[in-house]
């Protein structure tokens, strides 16, 4: 193949010829609700839910060394060049994780009720949730061959492998109320409270 227009060859782009480049990404999200209305009591009741999101990224991307050639119009000679793969002209790899979750768990009581002329609509809530992530990237140089795209077959020099890492958690605590009053769809009071802890 030749080098095509600017460095670029169309009839490559979208071919294994430079390697391969896999990034799954796995998702989930999932919520579960629920209510009760509780007897004895006109207007109080109970919901919550409870939800996971997760998500799960890897990459993996191997440069792979090819050759490539310009043409001389005036000699009529092909010049070939090495294209891709690492900084010694061999096969490199990089490869990463990424994790995340979040959790989340939510509890309300609330109170809806009517007398007469006046209307009252109240809550008291408590939520909760955690956030975790943690990622790994690795690289490594020199394969000896592109037969073995892994890690583990890469160069043997300290050189020639790099990685890095990372990971937090991150708690919330939440209290959530609502006071809300009006007579006779004239007259509104309302009052709001929250107040968050975090870690």
């Amino acid at each position: 193949p030749t080098t095509g227009i600017d460095q670029v060859n169309p009839a490559l782009v979208g071919t294994a010829i430079g390697g391969l480049n896999v990034n799954p990404t796995l998702t989930f999200n999932g919520i579960l609700r629920a209510s009760y209305d509780i007897p004895g009591v006109e207007g109080l009741s109970l919901d919550g839910f409870f939800s996971v999101d997760k998500s799960d990224n890897s990459d993996k991307s191997f440069s792979v060394p090819y050759t490539v050639y310009s043409y001389n119009s005036a000699t009529k000679i092909y010049t070939p060049s090495i294209e891709g793969g690492g900084p010694n002209g061999l096969a490199s790899l990089y490869q990463s994780q990424a994790n995340s979750s979040l959790i989340t768990s939510n509890i309300k009581l609330n109170y809806a009720r009517k007398f007469g002329k006046h209307d009252v609509n109240a809550f008291v809530g408590y939520e909760q949730s955690k956030s975790i992530y943690s990622s790994f990237w690795a690289n490594k140089n020199d394969f000896p061959t592109t037969l073995t795209p892994e890690l583990s077959e890469g160069g043997t020099a300290a050189s020639d492998a790099t990685n890095g890492g990372g990971s937090s958690v991150y708690d919330r605590r939440s209290v959530i109320s609502r006071l809300a009053y009006n007579y006779d769809e004239k007259y509104l009071l309302e009052g709001q409270f929250r107040a968050d802890g975090t870690s």
